[in-house]
């Protein structure tokens, strides 16, 4: 009984490890402007919504450079919302999915209000 135990351990443990280990990802990256000038210090989130897209499942961030280029890495594939937000407010909202090791680039050029 013993040894059965351990034999289902072993195949548990391979199967997790098989499935972390195969899982598809990928990335997004672009650069966010303000009239053609970069936007430095802007938070870029990506949040990975469920199959039905009615929840969030996960979430990755980061800030744009001082170029006003962002990378968000390692994301699994599926659909996401891109959120840029600035000085607290929300100034770019957009869909994207993600379906290949390439991933996604995204060029933002805002307008002043």
């Amino acid at each position: 009984m013993r040894n059965l135990r351990s034999w289902v351990y072993l195949i548990s443990f391979l199967a997790i490890s098989a499935s972390v280990l195969g899982a598809q990802t990928s990335t997004i990256e672009g650069m966010v402007k303000v009239e053609q000038q970069p936007l430095s210090s802007a938070s870029v989130s990506a949040y990975c919504l469920d199959r039905q897209e009615t929840k969030t499942v996960g979430q990755w961030a980061t800030m744009t450079g001082a170029d006003g280029s962002f990378t968000l890495r390692s994301l699994p594939y599926g659909t996401y919302i891109v959120r840029i937000r600035f000085e607290g407010s929300t100034i770019y909202q957009a869909k994207l999915v993600l379906n290949s090791q390439t991933g996604q680039q995204l060029k933002v050029d805002l307008k002043k209000k």
